[in-house]
């Protein structure tokens, strides 16, 4: 009887781990990192980040949504993050903030350490999870429900440049000072106003309205929900993603019509919070390993 009551405890254990939820895909986080450490040596002299320290970072960076030796921490410790909610709707295995605390400041008090750069990339992975709406409104998805912030291509959307910090420390606590910014930055961005076009029947009107049409908080819990225009319109039970990038988009005898152009400046921009925080928070780990 033991034995099976612990079989069918494993085999939920793996359920939920396998529903569990991701923010950036893999590639996505490499990619933002990678361009963040690229736009610091190009600022600060090509060796400024060794070859080794960015592949310590990288695999920091992936292992943060790796089932491996994480699998019972990403089972309890879910990558969602709203400061702004009222501490009496958090849910405690859902938000971030209690691990992010441990692993930034493990981070901090090893910069001496041979693992240092690793732990930079599982600060970071973070940081970039906080430019992802559906992280910090936040709409649960996972399993079978795709978010497609999460898996866009984004390498025509990577900026360019961004504007380097050079000043900013990170004191403890670490979830207010390094988390906060990004994910007030998003939530602002989520209000922003786009019009789009309306199609009832044979009439046409411009509607002007914000990406909480696509992510919408729940002002009496800690999850939202995808919106009117972000809900998938999918009946396939087991495959299910979201609406973001789909440019027409019909319920019942209404369509709408979002311009691309309003995706890409969104992506665009988020992607640009994403590598410019990750790369003021790698600039000020470098200092802290002793090189400023």
């Amino acid at each position: 009887m033991q034995s099976m009551l612990k079989l069918i405890m494993l085999a939920l254990a793996l359920f939920f781990i396998t529903e569990n939820v991701l923010a950036y895909n893999e590639p996505n986080h490499c990619l933002i990192t990678q361009r963040a450490i690229d736009l610091l040596n190009h600022r600060f002299g090509l060796d400024y980040i060794t070859e080794a320290e960015t592949n310590a970072i990288l695999k920091g960076n992936s292992s943060e949504d790796a089932f491996g030796h994480k699998w019972l921490i990403r089972l309890w410790n879910q990558h969602f993050f709203n400061p702004l909610k009222p501490r009496q709707l958090w849910e405690r295995n859902k938000s971030i903030d209690v691990r992010f605390e441990r692993i930034a400041d493990r981070c901090v008090a090893r910069a001496t350490a041979s693992d240092f750069f690793f732990r930079v990339g599982e600060v970071v992975h973070h940081i970039q999870d906080a430019t992802n709406p559906a992280h910090v409104v936040p709409v649960y998805h996972g399993g079978p429900l795709k978010d497609k912030f999460d898996e866009q291509l984004i390498t025509n959307y990577l900026p360019e440049t961004v504007a380097l910090d050079t000043v900013t420390t990170y004191p403890a606590p670490f979830t207010l000072s390094i988390l906060k910014p990004v994910a007030v930055r998003t939530l602002d961005n989520v209000k922003q106003p786009f019009v789009i076009q309306v199609a009832h029947h044979n009439a046409v009107s411009a509607k002007t309205i914000d990406w909480s049409y696509f992510w919408q908080e729940n002002a009496t819990a800690w999850f939202g929900a995808y919106g009117l225009l972000g809900a998938p319109t999918s009946d396939k039970p087991r495959k299910k993603i979201d609406n973001y990038w789909n440019t027409e988009i019909r319920h019942g005898d209404t369509s709408y019509s979002i311009d691309k152009r309003d995706y890409e400046r969104f992506s665009s921009q988020q992607l640009e919070v994403a590598v410019r925080h990750t790369a003021n928070f790698i600039r000020y780990a470098k200092t802290l390993h002793g090189r400023p």
